[in-house]
Parts: structure tokens; sequence; C-alpha cells
């Protein structure tokens, strides 16, 4: 086998499954939103396919994989408690899992079978080209919502009576912002830990879509991810770690201070702050959640055992009350074991291999983006289900297949410098 061979087995399949994930057009083809969005639960696993077939060396299938399949009895249960409202839709949950699963084992064949310690490099410009790009789309949204070629990944309402939020190339804010929270993440490393500073400024342009995307859940989880990232390099004792406690501690409180005395309106905030104090009404966003709050817990209390018959097509934005109100106590059971495992499972990755990778900057940058975006979701799932979300489920499958796929691959295969 060449070296070229081996530089592009070990590159091309997480940069192709980023790239159909980040940039696939949903919308090239008119459809309704329920249609163009279930047709990309199929082409990600059908890519999913596809990579292993061209690049595995022999497919593994990894124990972790029964984590995707623990919610089959929730489902089954669930779908035979409420036959009678039985057609498509509900088919289709039954089969999710298997998708997101496919999605998993893809990646962990990818990881385990780094070959070169070149690769670093060309996965260091691929995830850099695709983060820039999607960026570029949230910003060019920002300013001029109608932008045509924008159509064609997302449906959402951009301009909003609060102002514009711009996804990007992803359907809701809230998934945007847990996405680039890898980004972040990862050039956060790179500019503590390694010391390259030319990743300043995609950290700032980063805060920037953030900050303009005015999701009070990505606010607070960019703050968590930042502020976990100083927490593992302190407990692992990683250069960087005090230096980056104390940076983020003077940018949040310049930021603080740039808000209030620059004028800038973010109107969805502010809303949300003025009810939290008294002083305002409830904006509608707010409003909509502690309704489905109340409506999910209700329900949960009367049907704890079988979940709410017909429930399909109510939509609850909070995985865990969501869960509640469909598939009862049994379902919100299922979800906690499943998060915890894999907060559980991820940080023994990180624990077990940091030292390994510290002498790459790439592969120490994705091991801690991966674990720490993993973990920044149970902060995102109280906005919205990113465990079952359209897009976001298979990011979160991604990367646990790589972190998985890294365990598991020999000490050798290391990303290198």
């Amino acid at each position: 086998m060449t070296n070229s061979f081996q530089k592009k087995r070990s590159t091309v399949p997480f940069l192709t499954m980023f790239t159909v994930l980040f940039f696939w057009p949903t919308y090239l083809i008119p459809a309704s939103d329920f249609v163009a969005q279930k047709s990309f639960y199929f082409i990600m696993p059908f890519i999913s396919i596809l990579v292993v077939y061209v690049y595995a060396r022999r497919l593994i299938i990894p124990f972790e994989s029964v984590l995707f399949l623990i919610f089959y009895p929730l489902l089954i249960h669930v779908f035979l408690n409420n036959l009678i409202y039985a057609d498509g839709q509900k088919i289709f949950l039954l089969i999710k899992p298997l998708f997101n699963l496919m999605v998993f084992i893809a990646a962990v064949n990818c990881s385990v079978h780094y070959v070169s310690s070149r690769d670093s490099q060309l996965m260091n410009k691929g995830i850099n080209i695709l983060y820039l790009l999607l960026l570029l789309s949230i910003f060019i949204q920002y300013i001029h919502p109608p932008f045509f070629l924008l159509l064609f990944f997302n449906a959402s309402d951009i301009s909003t009576p609060v102002g514009n939020r711009a996804p990007g190339t992803f359907e809701w804010v809230y998934a945007t912002c847990s996405v680039l929270g890898f980004y972040l993440v990862y050039c956060v490393t790179k500019v503590f830990v390694y010391r390259k500073y030319l990743y300043v400024f995609p950290i700032l342009i980063t805060l920037v879509a953030v900050f303009i995307s005015q999701s009070k859940v990505g606010y607070v989880s960019t703050i968590f991810v930042v502020a976990y990232l100083g927490f593992l390099l302190l407990i692992f004792r990683v250069k960087g770690a005090k230096t980056l406690l104390l940076c983020m501690c003077s940018i949040f409180v310049s930021g603080i201070a740039l808000i209030v005395f620059s004028g800038v309106e973010l109107t969805h905030i502010t809303l949300f702050f003025d009810y939290l104090t008294g002083e305002g009404k409830i904006d509608g966003s707010t409003l909509t959640r502690l309704r489905q709050a109340n409506l999910a817990i209700d329900t949960g209390v009367d049907f704890w055992f079988t979940g709410k018959p017909g429930s399909y097509n109510i939509v609850i934005e909070n995985a865990y009350l969501d869960y509640i109100y469909r598939y009862a106590l049994f379902g919100f059971v299922t979800l906690a074991f499943f998060i915890l495992t894999l907060v559980g499972i991820t940080f023994l990755t990180v624990k077990n291999n940091l030292f390994k990778s510290i002498h790459c900057s790439t592969s120490m940058s994705m091991l801690m983006s991966s674990h720490i975006t993993l973990v920044s979701m149970v902060l995102y799932a109280l906005a919205g289900s990113p465990f079952d979300g359209y897009k976001i489920s298979f990011f979160i499958a991604l990367l646990f297949g790589f972190l998985i796929g890294y365990q598991k691959r020999f000490y050798r295969n290391s990303f290198g410098a």
C-alpha cells in the first residue's frame, strides 16, 4: 500500500462525512420540511456505508454499539401502545436509531484506521475549511436572510420579531451553536496548549456567530465548554489551564461591559432578562417552552407507564420532558442512562489517551473537542432534542464514533505533528 493511499484512507472518510453533514442541500428539490429532512436520514447512512466499504480494512463493530440499541424496548413498548395511531412517521421512528448506529460504526472504522503521521495536517485543514465556510454562511444569512443559495440548506425563518437569527446550514440556532462549540474548543486548545496564535481569529468569529444567534442555551453552553476545557486541562495537569481560565474570566467581564455600554440590541435575550427581573413580559420562546413543560409534566404524571397516546405530533423543545411526554417514566430513565453512559465512556477515553496524543495539536484538539461537545449536549437537551434531531443526532454519532475508534486503534497510529 502506498503512502499516498494511506494518507487518503485516513483523511477522506471523516472529511466526507463532515462535509455531507454540514453542506448537504436538503431543500434543493422542493418538498415539505418533513419529507426533505427525512430524506437526509437515508443519505447520511448511505454515505457511511460507502465510506466503510471503500476505506475500512475490515469492519469493526464495537461493543459500544449496544448503546444505540437500548432505545428499542422503549420504542417498541410505546409503538404497541399506540397502534391505533400507527403510520409511516411512527414506523420511521423505529428505524431511526439504526441510522445513527450506522454513522457511529462508520466513524469508528474511520478513526481506528488512521495510519499516517501526516494525516493531522490534512485533517486540520479540512476542519478549518469546513467550519470557516459554515461561519461564512451564518454571517451572509444574518446580513442578507433571503440569500438564495442558503435556502437549499434550511427552511428556517431567519427574520424574526426579535431580529435575525441565522443557523447557517443547520435548521435551528441551538443546533448551530452546539456544532460551533466543537470548533471553539478545537481552536482554544490550539491556542492555549500549543501556542498556535493564528487560531485566535477563528475563536473570535465563532464567538460572534454564537453571540448573534441570540440562543440562550447557546450562550450558557459556550461558557460551559470553555470552562470545562480549562477544568480538564487543570485536573490532568496540562499546560495552559490557568491561563485559559484567567483569559475566560477577562473575556466574560469585557463582553458584558461591551454589551451594556455599546448599545447592541439583543431583543430576544433582553426580553428574557426583563422577565426574570419582573420588569417586562415573557418572550414568546420562553412562554412556549413553559407551556410545553407544563404539558409534559402533567401528561407524564397521568400516563407514567404508557406515555401519551397520539403524542407524536406534539413538539416538546426539551429532550428530557419530551421523553417523559412520549415515552413516560421508562423514556426518561432510558435517556438518562444513554447520556450518563455516553459522558462516562468518552471521559475515560480522554483520560486514557490524553498523554498519548499530547505531542500532536490536532489529535489533542479533536480528542478534547469531541468529548466536550458530547457533554455539552446535556445542556442543549434543555432547548431541543439533539439525540433525535435532524443532523445533530448524526453529529453526536460521528463524534462518539471518533472517540471509540481513537481508543481502539493501535498506539502507533496517533495523529502525529
